[in-house]
């Protein structure tokens, strides 16, 4: 049987006075039924916000699903330049990031832990550059 009703989400996001952006993605799940089903709007709604929530309180810099483009960043920057990150609790997905930026590329990340919960992640880049790019 194919599903024919195209479903909804919500989307939230959240700036602070210091430019740090956090956001929260949450779908419906529309084929679920019973008391625990996601399927009505007031429950899709509460789930969002309690994401959100979530990942305000891990702190950092960006939100959970986000902390694998920093690291790619911060590890394709320049050779001479140190980079500083302050992330939330890292989630597995950045930790194989991790692992694979230091076999691909051989940047590794020195980490330490504050103590409001947040990992620091100090690196100096590959220092890789766009050959497409014109330069003189």
């Amino acid at each position: 049987k194919v599903a024919t009703d195209r479903g909804y989400g919500l989307s939230l996001e959240a700036e602070s006075i210091t430019d740090t952006v956090m956001s929260a993605d949450f779908a419906a799940d529309i084929e679920s039924s019973g008391p625990n089903a996601l399927n009505e709007p007031e429950r899709v709604g509460v789930a969002a916000a309690a994401r959100l929530l979530q990942e305000i309180e891990c702190g950092g810099v960006c939100d959970s699903t986000n902390q694998w483009l920093l690291i790619i960043l911060a590890a394709a920057a320049e050779e001479h330049k140190p980079c500083t990150l302050r992330l939330g609790r890292l989630t597995p997905h950045t930790v194989q990031t991790l692992r694979h930026v230091r076999d691909f590329l051989g940047v590794s990340f020195n980490m330490s832990q504050n103590d409001d919960g947040t990992v620091m992640l100090n690196t100096v880049g590959a220092g890789l550059m766009n050959m497409a790019r014109r330069t003189f």
